[in-house]
């Protein structure tokens, strides 16, 4: 099972056809630009009867009817960490993978930063090494990016180890009562609470974690030990605004379920959105649109054939509409 987080509006698409738009993908990286106002999406693969193939590299825009090409990355890649400081605008990409057929792909260790002119490689001695299907966001008042647990491709294990990149510089950091580690997962930022959220994920036997957790400060705390679907998503989950309350999406297409869940911090509580839903798929990505207040959905993988539509959930909306 696969899932997600997030809000949609209520209007046709207004997108024209041949209009130039990023190629059916999956596992895309996705991200709010809080300077620009725009979603920003980049790199994912799409599966073939025989290969995987990678994307394009570039980093496409989103403005809610259309898309627009900002810039194109230094390399290609899928899985990895892709976030946005909304204060500058910055993006930054870091990990992942490159596939070259179906059984042979290669992992990167490095870490690029985009200023809004140039790409500029970040080097740092410490560094985390061949950690695959983590999962990463941007604290804006820590000035960092966070990556937090995944696969170590070395040790052929699971590890919760916890980085942040401040300064240009990747730490080791440690936490108290940390979640077991896992991969697939999703994490992201909630600015009503400044604090770090982690939904999801599984262990090496594919055993669901079904709990929800909160990093402020340097405590993990648990917020919910039963949520309710089984989330295996790195680009699974976001937080609504400043809000306090978070999306979570169960999305599978081998069982053909979509389904829309919407946490609310205050009561404690998960409500399920049962309107019109988006086409069920694999490995879509998802991110919350806080200038026109929507979540937006995008791509994902449909048996071998991958998408690239956009669906959107305005706040307080009861079904997805389909914008591109």
């Amino acid at each position: 099972m696969k899932a997600i987080l997030f809000t949609a509006v209520s209007f046709a698409p207004r997108f024209t056809s041949g209009q130039a738009a990023p190629t059916p993908r999956n596992n895309a990286g996705i991200a709010f630009d809080a300077t620009k106002k725009v979603i920003v999406v980049y790199g994912g693969s799409a599966h073939t009867r025989s290969a995987i193939q990678m994307r394009d590299s570039a980093v496409w825009e989103w403005n809610g009817s259309s898309w627009k090409k900002r810039t194109t990355a230094p390399s290609l890649r899928a899985d990895g960490g892709f976030v946005c400081d909304p204060k500058n605008g910055a993006l930054f990409i870091a990990g992942g993978s490159f596939s070259y057929s179906a059984s042979k792909s290669a992992n990167y260790d490095d870490t690029w930063k985009f200023d809004g002119n140039k790409w500029t490689y970040i080097t740092s001695t410490n560094f985390f090494k061949d950690l695959f299907h983590g999962a990463y966001t941007y604290n804006p008042e820590a000035k960092s990016v966070m990556l937090f647990s995944g696969f170590n491709v070395a040790q052929n294990a699971v590890v919760e180890e916890t980085w942040l990149l401040t300064s240009n510089v990747w730490m080791q950091t440690q936490t108290g009562n940390v979640p077991p580690a896992r991969f697939l997962h999703s994490i992201f930022y909630d600015p009503k609470n400044d604090a770090t959220i982690l939904v999801g994920g599984a262990d090496l036997n594919n055993n669901a974690y079904r709990e929800m957790w909160m990093l402020k400060g340097n405590q993990w705390t648990v917020v919910d030990k039963d949520i309710p679907v089984h989330v295996m998503n790195s680009h699974g989950a976001t937080a609504i605004g400043k809000s306090g309350k978070y999306i979570l999406i169960k999305s599978s297409y081998e069982e053909k379920v979509f389904e829309t869940w919407i946490w609310d911090g205050t009561l404690k509580s998960w409500m399920q959105v049962k309107g019109k839903q988006p086409f069920p798929s694999d490995y879509p990505s998802i991110a919350y649109d806080e200038k026109r207040k929507c979540a937006v959905l995008f791509g994902g993988q449909r048996g071998i054939d991958s998408t690239n539509e956009v669906w959107e959930l305005a706040d307080g909306a009861t079904d997805w509409v389909k914008r591109f």
